[in-house]
């Protein structure tokens, strides 16, 4: 019974540490000796992506695969839209992750179905 906890919670718990991941990326608009509007502004729009992926988790929370069809699209969106096709290193931290999570939703909903 309690494998089922850990199954159920892990890849959300995933989700939400991938998104904390991607706030260390927006914190590099300060210091950049830009008004603090612009500098708001630019942080606000680099957290966009860590948005949606918290808004995935918590919209998803109990249809895991609906969330792992999302988190597999997500994951496609990633590569396509910033390119992390081209450079290992961008697929292994930006894209990998969503598809390991994406994978924790679908062998949930495979077998607590």
């Amino acid at each position: 019974m309690r494998y089922k906890k850990v199954i159920f919670y892990f890849p959300r718990i995933l989700g939400l540490c991938f998104a904390a991941f991607l706030v260390i990326f927006s914190f590099d608009v300060f210091g950049t000796g830009m008004s603090v509007e612009y500098q708001a502004i630019a942080f606000v729009i680099h957290n966009i992506p860590t948005l949606i992926l918290v808004g995935a988790v918590i919209s998803t929370w109990k249809h895991p695969k609906i969330a792992g069809l999302l988190f597999l699209f997500l994951a496609l969106v990633m590569t396509l839209f910033f390119h992390t096709y081209e450079y290992l290193i961008n697929f292994l931290l930006l894209t990998v992750p969503l598809l390991v999570v994406s994978f924790w939703y679908f062998l949930e909903a495979y077998l607590f179905s």
